[in-house]
């Protein structure tokens, strides 16, 4: 057991030495290729930055050999260059001219003109029997408009009309609206009777006989009391025979003047 512990003693301090002594030497510096540590770079561009309106353009070269880069070739500002554009004055907000830069997209604007307020044309709406009217401006520049000048409803103007019963259907009196057209019934009376008057036709020796009630009223009509056919009423008249011609006797209805 004991020189186990020894053992594993000595690995421990042997390893702590070497630590220290590493931790403590120079780090040794390896020079680059081609001389960069002398400054003797080898630069090539890699990269050219436009000029923008605000900031000035260069040229990016990198070492080929460190991979160390500079900037240089430097270009002035382009400036800005301005486009000019119109906004036209509204009803209700001011017309101006507008400078934007073609090249960042930069603007401003400048010479604003008052907003020329609405230019409203009214237009009635006349009342009916139940909405009210009122006036709607509108302004013929932009469209906005409101309402204002409202007056109240004119209510209905009927006009009536009695329609009596007749026979079958009910009387009632008839309302119509002379301005809108609406309309409504009231005032029911009941149907009237009917009112017959009695024609008759006599039998005849071949037709019934009936009689027709007529309605006074209505022109509505029926028949009844049907009577059988009367027949005929002869009467005989006997022609005697002479030397030449037979005899025969006539019958002759005495009603309707059929014979044989």
């Amino acid at each position: 057991m004991e020189v186990r512990f020894f053992v594993k003693r000595s690995i421990c301090i042997l390893l702590t030495i070497a630590l220290l002594i590493l931790t403590a030497a120079p780090v040794l510096a390896f020079e680059p290729m081609g001389g960069c540590a002398d400054g003797n770079h080898d630069y090539e561009p890699t990269e050219i930055i436009d000029p923008t309106c605000m900031e000035s353009g260069y040229t990016v070269y990198t070492c080929i050999h460190c991979g160390q880069s500079r900037n240089d070739d430097y270009i002035d500002p382009i400036s800005h260059f301005y486009n000019e554009s119109f906004v036209l004055p509204t009803c209700t907000e001011a017309g101006y001219a507008l400078y934007t830069c073609i090249h960042c997209g930069d603007s401003y604007r400048s010479g604003y003109v008052e907003s020329e307020g609405h230019n409203y044309v009214p237009q009635t709406v006349a009342p009916t029997c139940t909405e009210g009217g009122y006036s709607i401006y509108i302004c013929n520049a932009c469209g906005d408009s409101y309402r204002a000048d409202e007056t109240e409803p004119l209510g209905h103007d009927y006009s009536s009309e009695v329609i009596a019963p007749t026979c079958t259907e009910s009387g009632y009196t008839y309302h119509l609206c002379v301005r809108c057209g609406d309309s409504y019934v009231d005032a029911y009376t009941a149907p009237a009777d009917h009112s017959y008057k009695a024609v008759v036709t006599e039998p005849t020796c071949e037709q019934d006989g009936y009689t027709t009630y007529i309605c006074t009223l209505c022109g509505h009509s029926y028949i009844s009391d049907e009577i059988a056919p009367l027949g005929h009423d002869y009467e005989l008249t006997v022609t005697m025979p002479t030397c030449t011609e037979g005899g025969y006797t006539d019958y002759l209805c005495t009603r309707c003047g059929s014979g044989y």
